[in-house]
């Protein structure tokens, strides 16, 4: 029998895979090819029910000339483990996701098809494809290019077209004033982007350092009730590029 402890943690984490994990451009556009590929791993802490726990998570990036695989993955000991990946083309150095992935209790996943403009779920009925529309993984490498067109035409906010692997939800995000944030791989300068929300929706922030505004330095998580998670950057790796024959 699970304790009350793992619990509360498992509930915690179903909270935080509502995003699958949400940033900073300060100065010009976003560069030409974006991100090359790494793994980026993320110091967690959190406190639900006024229990604090801590936890690591990683967030990876591989990409060839046309395409892009990336994932997000949170584990806590033997009580919690969860991952998303999305996979799709690669266009100007941004990401247009073809399938997402929500591997956690059960396997669920939305298949984008822009021939049929739907978006097609295992566990729901389909929704409305758009184009420039985006998965909660592949956003975390898709919002320098919406900010730094935000930015350009002197906008504050924008709308994403979003989906997860059981529905739609457009998102409307806020950019905010750059501001010093302290995470164990060093102190940066970031900018952050966050999700409008009405009081009883979970907030999300997230934090891009204004000298490498391609992933996020810090996301954060807060529900009305007053439980957090908090990801800072830990480390990050290069990794090798996607094989282009296997694309």
């Amino acid at each position: 029998m699970q304790s009350r402890r793992q619990l509360i943690l498992k509930g915690t984490w179903a909270t935080a895979a509502l995003w699958a994990t949400p940033i900073t451009w300060v100065h010009g556009a976003a560069p030409s090819r974006g991100q090359p590929s790494v793994s980026l791993h993320y110091a967690v802490s959190g406190k639900k029910s006024g229990i604090n726990y801590n936890a690591k998570a990683t967030l990876t990036w591989q990409r060839n000339a046309t395409h892009y695989s990336a994932a997000w993955q949170v584990s806590l000991l033997f009580v919690f483990n969860r991952k998303q990946t999305s996979t799709g083309l690669l266009v100007n150095g941004y990401p247009e996701p073809r399938r997402f992935v929500d591997d956690g209790k059960r396997i669920r996943e939305a298949v984008l098809d822009p021939t049929t403009k739907q978006v097609r779920y295992t566990e729901a009925g389909a929704a409305p494809w758009e184009p420039n529309m985006q998965d909660r993984v592949s956003l975390f490498f898709a919002l320098p290019k919406w900010i730094a067109e935000a930015k350009q035409s002197g906008q504050q906010t924008f709308l994403v077209p979003l989906t997860g692997a059981n529905g739609r939800a457009d998102w409307r995000m806020q950019i905010g004033s750059p501001e010093t944030i302290v995470t164990p791989a060093g102190t940066w300068l970031a900018t952050p982007v966050k999700r409008v929300v009405g009081p009883d929706d979970t907030a999300a922030t997230l934090w891009y350092a204004s000298e490498n505004a391609t992933f996020p330095v810090r996301i954060l998580l807060t529900e009305p009730d007053g439980t957090f998670i908090d990801q800072r950057l830990d480390k990050q790796n290069k990794l090798p590029d996607l094989d282009p024959l296997k694309a």
